[in-house]
């Protein structure tokens, strides 16, 4: 039996640079830690970015696990210009 993938997933923000995808419309599978989860939109799965793009990798994670998290950060270094 061949497993479906996914046609449609949830986007959601996080605390301290956490993005989420999950297969539950309310993010009630989401882990606490980055929480609260705030829903930002649906997002439908067979665009070229899941098929074949960066998302590729999360679209697999969400279908094993239920979701995926990925923490975004930026170093914006020394600014002092010395």
């Amino acid at each position: 039996m061949t497993k479906k993938s996914l046609e449609k997933i949830y986007m959601f923000a996080g605390t301290k640079g956490a993005m989420a995808y999950s297969a539950d419309e309310t993010g009630g599978n989401l882990p606490l830690d980055h929480g609260p989860w705030r829903f930002r939109r649906e997002v439908s799965t067979d665009g070229p970015t899941f098929t074949a793009g960066a998302d590729k990798a999360a679209l697999a994670e969400v279908e094993k696990n239920g979701f995926a998290v990925a923490i975004f950060s930026i170093d914006l270094g020394d600014l002092s210009g010395d």
